[in-house]
């Protein structure tokens, strides 16, 4: 025994050892600090996988703020710090020396601001993510990833460490002073919780950043701040899919554009998502613009923008929420509280409808910039999304005060997905019964809702099991389920009913059993499991039993109820289930012959074979069962009842219609032999208003053939109905703000035909601020509303060429609530007018034709090009007039007159080589709005180029003239005219024929003859063939002289010329021509009689000379 005790002792010394060496080396891991966290660090840009993602009911909020700011005297902080957006001279940060904010009143610290988050008190923080970011400059690894001080709204502080750090480089011009930066993130949603804190005003202090150097020399775009960004559970607001991703993405001036896909987004099935965004970035500023965000959708790039984040310059250095500095929301939270943050944005945005679609996976989005350095810390999206809400009701069917052993007791689930467009895969139900109770085999039945019938609970068998050794009864319930697997459960499926039974068991001892069921699923879109969802907990009592007395007097106490058999308040149409109870409330007595009489009430209708007596089925007929029908009334022999002994009777009726908003009221009869008078128990409902439904449509009619151009009218007309007899629509109103492209009509608003004044007055109607309102009240009936009202078409259509116009019908139920709205929509095609070139040409005696025939070759003549501009011409950069005349012409003058005949005063490009005629249209206040709806017309002065030659005009008369087309340049879209053309004069031609005149078979050739024109020109020169034959070439129609010019060898030139006319109806003028024989014939070369003739001519000339210088000489003497 004392061996064991010191063997005892020394084992205790031993665990003692131990556990003080344990207890000093835990503190080494089990304390250690979140400065000791290694952070994750990466030059990658990020945004690729979400780091954080969730469905739940709740809201994104965010906020931030700067810790670098600039020494400047008071009137330079104000416009640089204090300026509304659009001032940007001045707001760059590289302008002022740097200095370092510190608003916390902490000596400990080099740098500290603070920026309010509005999380709601009743809101449960989820997650909650906290971003800082810098420049690298002169700064060292460990040095960035140092840990930043952060205190909540409560005073309390914390010393966060990063868990992942994204740093790069490249910025150009002096941002980050080097061109560098680091963007750290931090999990911070157990310090949240940790420290009770929500919403309110937190700090962040000791954001690393150099001190050495140029880190506050001015000429340098350097920056240090932070972000916020909490997603909250929240029970009041609607069910969103959170993703947020981060990185360091970064975009240098003239880098362009950047690409990038975040991948594994969740959205919606359908409906209106209702996008937002939460954005971080750092370097960005307001005067240097260019930088932009966009999302891909509907294949075009959208740009995010809103008011305080333009065009253009979505990163400006604000801190914002939904288009309001968050430093005027919530005045007196912020330190410091600038509006230009000097590098630090960050912004919550709401996205336009249609940026983000419904059953998204992923989201192209291109950061760009122009002019603009800066890095993409943090991207958030929140869009309504849907998760199964699967909701189940448990009851007792015909329950009892108290239950004696042995009882049955009926089980009743219901089951059903309240979430709109949701769905729930391997549905089921799980009901772990209480061990006093004793599950009856085979009586599960599905009432309602996908398979229904009656089910067994063998295992495997159908959609019910029932495990006995755990007491745990399986319910496989929706689309599709099986022996092995639960269905799919939409917010569409049939609400689901099962009943089952169980007997108590045990001894007859008081007691309670509770039974509570649990429903569960997996989401479809996310694959995750639903969060199993308990029934409400019923309980049953179990009494003594009691024998009873029958020499003691009962009473009889009787109940009538009843009950909406959906649960909630009765509508029209729905099931109502009646019940009377009727008890013996004396100890140890009898009550004999208990008898019931229920006439049933105008404006029910009985459901056949539902009569109950405590929960046994009777028949509609009179038969040997406890109850039956006739004649509108139930009857029911309940027979005598025991002391506290009750006996229940149900049975269901239907609500019909005409009883929406009205009171039924049901009295039962109940009697019994043993007591004189009659019990009349009644009960007294109200039928809930029946719910209207809307239904809207909307029309226009206006324009010309179908067609819609400005200035044309058009009737919107928009119908109303509730669709539903007996229905109450309260408040029902129509808002309908006109779109861009259309101006309203004074006066025209009615409603069902009648005029209704423009004016907010005491009829239904109004107009203004651009909208037309009309008021209907409340609706009961079902007649067709109809407003029309007319508006004219502005020339602003034409920028998209479609007007739409949506109307609101908008609602409430009849218990004010509202109705979703309706948004008949419809859709205009606007038509511009075309512009339009006509052409026409006027000569001497032809005005304005389409073809002219020239009188002569000198005749002038007038092109006439009417431009009609049509009325889209406002966006246009160039209009250009052009007419690319035939070479063969000459350009006489050009001029350009307006509709009233005024000269245009511009200077016409004629080009003398390719006689093309160009005018170039001057814009006015850089616009060609003035030209909208005008008409110019271009005169052209024009004659043929006869130089060119008869055969350059007969080719065109060949053609059929000289034809010409006119055009009119709107940029690169050319619209061309009609065909005019001028028909050049008639050509002929003139043929000689030259014959002997005494023998006119003698042809002779070598006849040469000049063709002159009535000016005297030569026009052509002829040579007679051995044929005597000479045919000219075509010359023009007119008078021409024939002149011979050489005669045939050995006969006279004709001495006078000969006068030809050309005419239209000949195509070749003939003539022939005799000549006669010379008397005195040259004898021909190398004869005899030439050298004689060469003899007698010296001599003569010789006699000649010799008497000319011999009279010469002697006059000199």
């Amino acid at each position: 025994m004392s061996h064991n005790r010191v063997k005892n002792k020394k084992i205790i010394k031993l665990i003692v050892v131990w556990m003080s060496i344990f207890l000093i080396l835990s503190p080494l891991h089990f304390f250690s600090t979140p400065e000791n966290v290694k952070a994750e660090i990466t030059e990658d840009e990020g945004f690729n996988e979400p780091t954080y993602q969730s469905i739940h009911k709740g809201d994104m909020y965010s906020t931030g703020n700067v810790n670098l700011g600039i020494k400047a005297t008071e009137a330079q902080k104000k416009t640089a710090l204090y300026s509304d957006i659009t001032y940007t001279s001045g707001t760059a940060p590289n302008g002022y020396t740097r200095e370092l904010i510190d608003v916390d009143d902490d000596p400990t610290t080099t740098n500290s601001s603070k920026a309010y988050i509005p999380v709601p008190e009743g809101a449960e923080v989820e997650w909650a993510g906290l971003y800082w970011s810098s420049t690298r400059y002169e700064l060292t690894l460990p040095q960035y990833i140092e840990p930043v001080k952060f205190t909540t709204p409560s005073g309390i502080s914390f010393p966060v460490s990063p868990s992942y750090t994204y740093y790069g480089s490249g910025l150009l011009y002096g941002f980050g002073i080097n061109g560098t930066y680091y963007s750290n993130y931090a999990d911070v949603t157990e310090l949240l919780k940790s420290s009770n804190s929500k919403g309110g005003s937190y700090t962040v202090a000791n954001i690393p950043y150099p001190n050495t150097n140029l880190a506050y020399n001015s000429g340098y775009y350097s920056f240090a701040g932070w972000y916020m960004l909490v997603i909250t559970k929240d029970k009041s607001k609607t069910r969103k899919a959170f993703t947020v991703y981060d990185g360091g993405l970064k975009r240098a001036t003239g880098s362009g554009e950047k690409e990038f896909t975040v991948k594994n987004f969740i959205a919606s099935k359908a409906g209106d998502l209702d996008p937002k965004v939460s954005i971080f970035a750092v370097q960005g500023d307001r005067y240097w613009q260019g930088d932009k965000l966009s999302v891909y959708v509907d294949k075009a790039w959208k740009e995010i923008t809103d008011k305080l984040n333009p065009v253009g310059n979505i990163f400006n250095s604000t801190i914002s929420e939904y288009e309001e500095h968050m430093r005027d929301k919530y005045p007196g939270t912020f330190a410091p509280d600038y509006k230009n943050n000097l590098g630090i944005d960050a912004d919550l945005i709401k996205l336009p409808a249609g940026y983000i679609k419904p059953e998204q996976k992923e989201i192209r989005l291109k950061a760009a910039t122009s002019g603009d350095d800066y890095v993409l810390n943090t991207l958030a999206f929140a869009v309504n999304a849907t998760a199964p809400e699967l909701v189940i009701n448990k009851e007792v069917l015909n329950p009892k005060e108290k239950y004696e052993p042995d009882d049955e007791v009926i089980y009743r689930l219901r089951v059903k997905n309240v979430e709109p467009n949701s769905t729930s895969v391997d549905t089921k139900i799980e009901d772990v019964l209480d061990r006093c109770l004793q599950f009856i085999p085979g009586s599960v039945k599905i009432i309602s809702g996908p398979n229904a019938g009656d089910q067994t609970d063998l295992v495997m068998d159908d959609q019910v099991d029932y495990d006995v050794k755990t007491r745990k009864l399986t319910i496989r319930i929706g689309e599709g389920a099986n022996a092995t697997k639960g269905g799919i459960y939409t917010d569409k499926t049939s609400e689901t009913i099962v009943e089952f039974k169980a007997k108590l068991k045990g001894r007859k001892i008081e007691s309670e059993i509770p039974n509570t069921a649990v429903v569960q699923g997996i989401d479809e879109l996310t694959g995750s499991r639903i969060e199993a969802n308990a029934s409400n907990k019923v309980v049953v009592k179990v009494k003594p039993e009691r024998k009873p007395d029958i020499d003691q007097k009962g009473k009889l106490e009787v109940e009538k109820l009843a009950r909406d058999i959906n649960g909630g308040t009765l509508k029209v149409g729905e099931k109502l289930e009646y019940t009377v109870k009727a008890k013996n409330s004396v100890q140890n007595s009898i009550l004999q012959s208990v008898k019931i009489t229920d006439k049933l009430p105008e404006g029910v209708e009985y459901v056949p074979n539902t009569i109950k007596i405590d929960g046994k089925e009777q028949t509609d007929v009179e038969d040997d069962d406890q109850a039956h029908i006739k004649d509108g009334t139930i009857f029911a022999h309940f027979g005598d009842l025991k002391g506290e002994e009750e006996k229940v009777i149900t049975f269901e009726v239907v609500i019909k219609q005409e009883m929406a908003n009205k009171k039924i009221k049901n009295v039962a009869v109940v009697e019994s032999i043993s007591v004189p008078d009659q019990e009349k128990p009644d009960v007294e409902i109200l039928v809930d208003w029946l719910y209207g439904r809307l239904d809207s449509k909307k029309e226009v009619t206006g324009g010309v053939d179908g067609k819609v151009h400005v200035d044309d009218e058009l009737e919107y007309k928009i119908k109303l109905q509730n669709k539903v007899e007996n229905g109450l629509i309260k408040d029902v109103r129509i808002v309908d703000k006109l779109p861009i492209g259309v101006e309203y009509i004074a006066g025209s608003l009615k409603m069902n035909g009648n005029l209704l004044t423009d004016d907010v007055d005491e009829d239904a109607g109004s107009y203004e601020d651009n909208t037309v309102k009309v008021n209907f009240g409340d609706v009961l009936d079902t007649e067709e509303r109809i407003v029309t009202f007319k508006v004219k078409v502005t020339k602003e259509s034409l920028k998209t060429k479609e007007i739409e116009n949506i109307a609101i019908v908008e609602g409430k139920t009849p218990d004010d609530k509202d109705l979703p709205p309706e948004k008949p929509t419809v859709k205009t095609k606007v038509e511009a007018k075309e512009p339009k070139v006509i052409k026409t040409v006027s000569d001497a005696d032809e005005t304005e034709v389409e073809k002219a025939t020239l009188q002569s070759e000198n005749e002038e003549f007038t092109w006439r090009v009417n431009y009609n501009f049509g009325n889209d011409v406002i966006n246009l950069e160039k209009i250009v007039l052009q007419d690319d005349l035939e070479d063969i012409l000459k350009v006489v003058q050009v001029r350009l007159v307006n509709a009233d005949g005024e000269e245009i005063q511009v200077i016409p490009e004629i080009d003398e080589q390719s006689k093309k005629v160009k005018i170039e249209l001057p814009k006015r206040e850089g616009s060609y709005e003035y030209l909208v709806d005008q008409a110019y017309t271009m005169h052209i002065k024009s004659k043929l180029d006869v130089s060119k030659g008869v055969e350059a005009l007969e080719a065109y008369t060949a053609k059929g003239g000289i034809r010409n087309k006119a055009e009119l340049l709107f940029d690169q879209k050319k619209i061309v005219s009609n065909e005019a053309f001028i028909i050049p004069p008639s050509f002929g031609k003139i043929e000689i024929e030259k014959v002997d005149a005494k023998d006119e078979n003698l042809k002779l050739e070598g006849a040469v003859f000049q063709i002159i024109d009535k000016e005297g020109k030569v026009v052509s020169e002829l040579t007679t063939d051995k044929n005597g034959i000479a045919i000219s070439n075509p010359v023009l129609v007119g008078k021409y002289t024939l002149k011979e010019v050489q005669a045939p060898n050995g006969y006279m030139l004709l001495k006078e010329p000969i006068e030809i006319n050309v005419t239209n109806d000949v195509s070749t003028q003939k003539i022939r021509i005799e000549n006669n024989k010379n008397e005195w014939i040259i004898p021909e070369t190398g004869g005899i009689g030439t050298i004689i003739f060469y003899v007698i001519g010296g001599i003569l000339m010789f006699i000649t000379s010799f008497f000319f210088f011999f009279r010469k000489r002697k006059i000199m003497k």
